[in-house]
């Protein structure tokens, strides 16, 4: 409840739950991955037991086949006995962590609070959980062991379920009526048919974004979106725009009054009318 607490996680309840995790010695490891099949808003590690230093690693999000580029960053956390370490969902959308093998005989323990999307598993099929997907359903309670779905349709233009304006929705709101469809990511489309709608959440100089409301730049690669972008780009489709209360800047909107949880206000339609390379000079090819 303590640590529910610091990260105003809502109830006071770590909704997913809270697991140990156990590595017998320095054999034991974990590959690269990202925290991300229940929506994972908030993962906080605590290393329990530890009697060696072992180090959690973090890249850039990429395919099998990507390699690092230059500037691409990469991180290490050195991570000992009582220290913790909190994620965020952007960090499961841009990168992957790993703690691999280790020459130690000593046993490692960690316990991994997470917040995210509420599921549970209803019956057991004996299919490996892996096999299967997890954000495919509207419920309230999200059976695990459902059979995976198709990618959602992107839909463009106006929204029904969202009013332009000054009214606030949650983001389960946004991925109920389809207004959003990726619950956890910012883009919402893919690169064969277009970017439907976008939240914005942060603006960062570093990647030379800006935001003054009736216009914005938004970074992303394109893996990420900037694929999906670039097919508006082209074919002058529009984009629905959420900006989220976690937005760093005079436009964010405020939090849910009742809730204290994070607010998503509609602000309409944009055109994508000009695009940047990672030299940030002006391109007209796809990314």
């Amino acid at each position: 409840e303590e640590y529910a607490n610091k990260f105003d996680i809502p109830g006071k309840i770590w909704n997913i739950g809270v697991v140990l995790v156990v590595y017998r010695n320095g054999q034991d490891s974990i590959g690269w991955h990202a925290d991300d099949t229940q929506g994972e808003s908030v993962i906080l590690c605590i290393v329990v037991e530890s009697k060696d230093l072992r180090s959690v690693l973090f890249r850039p999000k990429k395919s099998k086949v990507q390699a690092l580029n230059d500037g691409d960053e990469e991180i290490r956390l050195h991570v000992r006995e009582g220290d913790g370490y909190k994620m965020d969902a952007k960090t499961q959308e841009g990168y992957e962590h790993a703690m691999l093998k280790h020459n130690t005989q000593h046993r490692r323990m960690a316990l991994i609070f997470r917040q995210g999307i509420d599921a549970h598993i209803s019956t057991d099929s004996g299919v490996a959980l892996k096999e299967k997907t997890l954000l495919h359903s509207s419920a309230e309670s999200i059976d695990i062991l459902a059979p995976k779905q198709a990618n959602p349709k992107v839909s463009f233009g106006h929204n029904a379920q969202v009013v332009e304006g000054t009214s606030l929705y949650s983001r389960k709101h946004l991925f109920e009526t389809r207004a959003q469809t990726a619950y956890q990511k910012g883009v919402s489309g893919n690169s064969n048919d277009g970017c439907d709608s976008i939240v914005v959440s942060r603006q960062s100089d570093r990647l030379r974004e800006h935001d003054e409301l009736s216009w914005l730049r938004y970074t992303s690669s394109r893996k990420q979106g900037g694929g999906a972008f670039f097919v508006n780009f082209k074919k002058q489709m529009p984009v629905r725009v959420f900006r989220s209360s976690k937005l760093a800047g005079k436009f964010a909107p405020p939090l849910i009054a009742d809730t204290g949880q994070t607010g998503y206000r509609y602000d309409g339609l944009y055109m994508v009318t000009r695009m940047w390379g990672v030299d940030g000079l002006v391109t007209t090819s796809s990314p």
